[in-house]
Parts: structure tokens; sequence; C-alpha cells
């Protein structure tokens, strides 16, 4: 799980990075078209992954099974394509820009419900059973 959790975090660096690089173009160019997307990808890029990131460091003693896996590739291929539609939108063509930003903000919203899953399954209270489970009582609480 660390390795998943760098993976996540040096992702969001290199999407911070271009949100302020794109941030810097914009003011210094004074034309702010690309608004929307130096926020997605700070925001959605940077913020959400980074947590990601922090989360799986912080849970980094149990494995990553395939539900952490997928979750890690609809994050950041639904964080690119997502951006790149949102780009070409604000560039002048929103048809064919929400051709990708339409899909890939779905796999934002659907990693993210995977990883709602994920911290609900990790951070269960003591004593509650997993989904299924059955909490067994000590033998000297049976009557």
């Amino acid at each position: 799980m660390k390795k998943l959790a760098a993976l996540h975090m040096r992702l969001a660096v290199l999407y911070v990075i271009a949100g302020m690089l794109l941030g810097l173009y914009m003011g210094i160019s004074e034309d702010h078209t690309q608004h929307s997307t130096h926020a997605h990808l700070n925001l959605a890029g940077f913020v959400v992954t980074f947590l990601y990131g922090l989360f799986f460091d912080r849970h980094a003693n149990e494995a990553a099974g395939l539900l952490e896996r997928g979750q890690f590739v609809l994050a950041h291929v639904g964080v690119v394509v997502m951006n790149i539609g949102v780009a070409v939108k604000y560039a002048g063509d929103p048809e064919l820009g929400e051709r990708f930003a339409a899909p890939g903000s779905i796999a934002v919203f659907a990693g993210m419900l995977l990883f709602a899953l994920i911290v609900y399954r990790r951070t269960r209270p003591a004593g509650r059973p997993s989904a299924g489970g059955v909490i067994r009582r000590s033998p000297a609480l049976r009557p």
C-alpha cells in the first residue's frame, strides 16, 4: 500500500505543477479562458489525489488489493481525461471537450465512490462486523 500512496502523492504534485503553470500563464497573458481547467487540475488533480495518498499512507500496513488498484486507475485516468476535456471545451470546441470531460468526470466520481468504500471498510470501529461478517461473543459472555 505504501507504493500506491507514493504514486498518488507523486502524481498529485505533477497535477499541481501543471495547474500552477497554467495559472501563471493566464496571469501573464491576461487570458483567463482556461480558469476551469486550472481549478480542476488543482482541486480534483492535486487536493483530492494527495488526500488519497495520505489515507493510503496512513493505512500502509494493509495490502493494496484489486479495489485499491482499481480506485487508483479510475481516479488518475479520470483526472487526466476530464482535464483534457475541460481544456478543449474552453479552448473553443465545447462539443469535442464534452466527449472527454463527461467520461473523465464519471471516472473521477467512480474513483471517489470506490474510495468511500475503502475508507468505510478500513475505518470500521472495533467490534463491528465486516460486510456479511458475524461478531462472535467471548465464551465468558455466553449464557
